[in-house]
């Protein structure tokens, strides 16, 4: 037996560390006191052990998760699956919270992926589409309608390219920017060969859509001549 000289209790020895008088008990309460008293200098300290060891803490984390990876896993899903609900919670408070940077965060995702992504861009080009026409919230996928992939159509499309086009010149026609003698102020469009005005439709179901959105209805075409055939009702085939 041994007495603690903070709590003055006689306590068995296998509650004190080594030669330490004080007993486990009350060296986890003073240490947890400490913390609380100086919660900032502890924040402080801590953020910069993290600057100075910034590699090694990183190699140390890499090499934990590779030797526990199935461990991680099996925590991570039944955590999710036992607080669905806090879960929900948090990640609603948090999208409140952080609302502002998380809408310029993805806007910026979305920027940079169309940049890189032909497939992703071409993705969003169509659903815009879409929704605009039927005025439709982004709920219900439109590629569960579509008779193709959107792989398939980029490389449609891609296949049908003039030689001055490519992913990074789509877009609408400028008036101020084109010049009819410089191919790199040019856009192009995804056209309807038949015009929407002419296969209209009011859901995704009905035939004119599929009509409409069939891959040999679409091909890429000059913003500027894609815009005076609309003005004109004029449509150049192929």
């Amino acid at each position: 037996m041994k007495k603690c000289s903070k709590c003055n209790i006689e306590k068995d020895i296998c509650d004190f560390h080594n030669t330490k008088c004080w007993c486990i008990a009350c060296e986890k309460e003073y240490k947890r006191q400490h913390y609380l008293n100086n919660k900032d200098r502890y924040k402080e300290l801590n953020k910069q052990y993290r600057l100075n060891n910034k590699n090694s803490i990183s190699e140390t984390k890499k090499i934990y998760t590779d030797i526990n990876k199935n461990i991680i896993k099996e925590y991570q899903s039944t955590y999710r699956k036992n607080n669905k609900d806090k879960i929900k919670e948090y990640n609603k408070k948090y999208h409140l919270l952080k609302k502002k940077e998380l809408n310029i965060y993805g806007k910026e995702y979305r920027k940079n992926r169309k940049r890189k992504d032909p497939i992703f861009k071409c993705r969003c080009i169509i659903s815009n589409s879409i929704y605009k026409i039927l005025k439709y919230n982004k709920q219900e996928s439109c590629l569960k309608y579509l008779p193709y992939s959107i792989e398939e159509l980029t490389i449609h499309l891609e296949n049908l390219f003039e030689s001055w086009m490519n992913w990074n010149n789509y877009g609408k026609y400028n008036v101020d920017v084109w010049d009819d003698n410089d191919q790199s102020t040019w856009t192009w469009n995804i056209d309807h060969i038949i015009p929407q005005s002419n296969l209209p439709y009011t859901s995704m179901e009905d035939d004119n859509f599929n009509k409409c959105w069939s891959l040999n209805n679409l091909r890429p075409y000059s913003a500027k001549l894609n815009l005076i055939d609309g003005a004109s009702r004029i449509r150049h085939v192929f």
